[in-house]
This record gives C-alpha cells, structure tokens and sequence, in this order.
C-alpha cells in the first residue's frame, strides 16, 4: 500500500509541471473511492450535482463532511478556499471542510482561518499521503485493508511484465531443437518419420 499510494504525488506534481491537469480530474474520483474505504465515508463528487462546485470537490451528506482536492499547498489557496466556503454558506451543509493536498501539504504558521460563522483548522483539517497512510498503517479489519490493497493495485500498479518460467523455456528450445530440419544434425540417426506426438516421450522416455 505504501509503495503503490506513494507513487502518486510524484505522478501528480510530473503531470502539473507539463501542464497535463486532467490527472488532477482522476484524483477527485480516486481519493471519493480511496476514503470511502478508508474510513467508511459516502462521498461522492460535487461536480456530479453541480458543475465546478466552488470550494469542495467531494461530499458526504450524511456525515456533512466536504473535501477538496488540491495539488497546490499555498496559504493563498488555503484561505480562498475557506473564503468561498464562507461566501457561499457552505458551512450550513457541512460542518467540518477537509482539504486534502495529493501532493504534499504545508505548516501555515497560522493555525485557523475563517470568522464566527465557520473556523477552519490548519493543523487538523489539511491532509495528504502520509495523513491516509498513518491512518491505514492503525486500521484492525483485515478485510478492509485488503479491499483497499486491491483498489490500490487496479488504478495504480502498471499491468506486470509476463515472463515463462525458465523449465518451459527450456521445454521450448527443445521442441524447436528437435523440430528444425535445419539443424545440422538433422536427419541423422532417426529410422522413422517424425512423430511430433509422441517423440519427446520416446527420445526422452528416461526424464518424461
């Protein structure tokens, strides 16, 4: 899980520097999955219910928990986001607004932000990788570990290099041995017609 979740921010920062943002399109809806089974949320992407929603990219009703999905870890980006929040009265929906940085987060040096309808705080409520994975690292259900190790591997594992094992190589080489009439040996030493059925059991009858 580590090394698969870890992966991530690097890909993420590599595709932004290019200028290649739709990456930051496939975060929204692969962290809405990735926390739902971490923690047992029912997320879902605002932009589902309204386009370029401002402030929080994923929400949970039930729970009124919002979170954004931000590659960019500025005390500028922290406060309009909290401002938009504020602005748009978010706050009667959701109690609690998490900003989830999927590249890496920063200290502010101020510890919350907001005025007397909604304080957001800095410490507690700015996550990243290494946020999910403590909590992971604590999770006690077997199962939901492993749910979240196969999720992992299907969206972020590159599909694995197939290779033979060596003894069907070797098995291989030698029908290709003894099926080549170019073979300078060909030819030599053999009373009846090829038998490709039957001639490995009998030439080789002893390790069959």
């Amino acid at each position: 899980i580590i090394k698969l979740l870890t992966r991530l921010p690097k890909l993420i920062e590599s595709f932004n520097k290019l200028y290649l943002t739709d990456v930051n399109n496939f975060s929204e809806d692969f962290y809405e999955n990735l926390l739902n089974l971490i923690y047992g949320y029912k997320l879902e992407n605002a932009n589902k219910f309204k386009a370029n929603a401002p402030a929080i990219d994923l929400r949970d009703i039930e729970s009124q928990l919002s979170i954004q999905v931000t590659s960019t870890s500025s005390l500028v980006k922290t406060k309009k986001t909290v401002e938009q929040f504020i602005d748009n009265r978010l706050f009667d929906d959701y109690k609690r607004l998490v900003i989830l940085n999927i590249v890496k987060k920063s200290s502010h040096k101020v510890s919350s932000l907001g005025n007397n309808d909604f304080t957001f705080n800095t410490v507690d409520d700015i996550w990243d990788i290494d946020n999910l994975l403590k909590d992971i690292k604590y999770l006690t259900d077997i199962l939901k570990i492993k749910a979240i190790h196969d999720f992992l591997v299907k969206e972020l594992q590159d599909e694995p290099e197939t290779s033979l094992p060596s003894e069907v190589n070797t098995i291989l080489a030698i029908i290709e041995l003894l099926s080549n009439e170019k073979h300078p040996d060909a030819g030599t030493g053999f009373l009846e017609e090829p038998d490709p059925e039957n001639k490995i059991l009998v030439r080789f009858s002893d390790y069959s």
